[in-house]
């Protein structure tokens, strides 16, 4: 063996160069880093006002009004996702478990509220008021 040929780097192989080999180089961070940033810009899609903000999202609006007077009597129901499952489970619409917490037989408002911190956590509010 020559002198030249034995100081000289080994020839690069498939398993550096090959394209079929690229995707494997990427580090377990940057994919992870990848898969968060595609479920963050699809979570948009799930905001019923259409309205997201990458990090924090805080949306009141009203709803539906009727021809009852709005009254004194007030009703809270609410529901809390992490990770789009949700902690507590009501057979009724939040509507009636509002309506029923406040002891309203004739709802007069309607508003619900939500916020979303991160696509991650989220907690939906509606509030009714009536007689």
């Amino acid at each position: 063996m020559q002198l030249s040929q034995r100081f000289m780097p080994p020839a690069p192989t498939c398993q550096n160069v090959c394209s079929h080999e690229v995707g494997s180089m990427m580090s377990t961070p940057r994919k992870l880093a990848l898969i968060a940033l595609l479920l963050l810009s699809l979570s948009g899609c799930a905001s019923a006002t259409g309205d997201f903000g990458l990090l924090y999202t805080g949306v009141s609006v009203p709803g539906p009004v009727t021809d009852n007077e709005v009254g004194l009597k007030t009703g809270k129901s609410c529901v809390t996702h992490i990770l789009f499952i949700p902690l507590s489970r009501s057979d009724k619409p939040p509507m009636a478990t509002a309506a029923e917490d406040g002891e309203i037989v004739h709802i007069g408002t309607v508003n619900h509220s939500t916020m979303n911190v991160l696509g991650l956590f989220r907690r939906s509010c509606t509030v009714v008021t009536g007689e």
